[in-house]
């Protein structure tokens, strides 16, 4: 069940369920935290799992539809993180989910126990993708999620992928806001280049690629392996960009031997 915390004096929805270490999953552009439900499930037997809705998704307090910096995504998951007294965590996101959490990894190390890059990048976006940010975001507003069904859910799951998962996967779509993924667009497009801080990072990377991603190169994932001097690389079979829906055992199975192996 869903709870409510105010950050930074906005309202953020989040679900936070079992005890242990604190595994902190970050929802893709266009999605909710209901995207982590097979997350929740099964890796809430062993860690404490919490999965907010960014700012301006799902429950959380709508946003402007100007910039939500993935900077600022990540302070609001920080202070968050503090609000429930967790002084450390395992911080995961998948694709937009991944901007933030290495926004976060890097504004908070000491926070950050290991690092879950999934379907995502360190780059910044090239000119090109920045312009066509800004289309996606105006588009939004003119015509609501039906933008994002048409433009973006047909690059989201591999062709293995059920009618029952496109289902899902197309409802969360429609049932998200215009207005916070215009914002959510336009943040991505603003954000930084990671990759010289991944050379920094003081802690474990795993990063995990769709073998049949058609958003994110595996030539980008491997780019943030070599970059990280403690990264793990994963590649899922039958999976494109959202692998934690489409092979939820495996994705699983992956994050919970790696965490098995981090040093105290």
């Amino acid at each position: 069940m869903a709870e409510l915390q105010i950050v930074n004096g906005r309202r953020m929805s989040f679900v936070d369920e079992g005890a242990g270490e604190a595994l902190a999953l970050l929802h893709a552009f266009g999605l909710t935290s209901a995207m982590w439900r097979a997350q929740v499930a099964e890796l809430s037997r062993r860690y404490r799992v919490i999965a907010p809705d960014l700012p301006g998704a799902g429950q959380s307090e709508p946003v402007s539809p100007n910039a939500s910096p993935m900077d600022r995504m990540g302070d609001s998951v920080a202070v968050l993180l503090e609000t429930l007294r967790i002084t450390r965590a395992v911080v995961g996101g998948c694709s937009m989910g991944g901007y933030v959490a290495l926004a976060l990894a890097r504004r908070y190390p000491k926070s950050v126990r290991g690092l879950i890059l999934t379907n995502t990048r360190a780059v910044p976006d090239s000119d090109a993708a920045r312009q066509n940010r800004e289309r996606t975001a105006q588009a939004l507003m003119q015509r609501g999620m039906v933008e994002l069904e048409e433009s973006m859910y047909p690059k989201l799951l591999g062709p293995g992928a059920s009618e029952e998962l496109r289902k899902e996967v197309r409802d969360l779509l429609l049932e998200g806001s215009p207005v916070g993924s215009a914002a959510a667009s336009r943040g991505m497009a603003g954000r930084l280049d990671n990759t010289a801080w991944l050379a920094r990072c003081p802690c474990p990377v795993l990063v995990i690629h769709g073998a049949q991603d058609a958003i994110i190169a595996r030539e980008e994932s491997e780019a943030m392996v070599r970059a990280a001097p403690q990264a793990t690389f994963v590649e899922l079979d039958n999976a494109g960009h959202l692998s934690p829906m489409e092979q939820p055992s495996a994705w699983n199975a992956t994050v919970r031997d790696w965490l098995a192996k981090l040093p105290r």
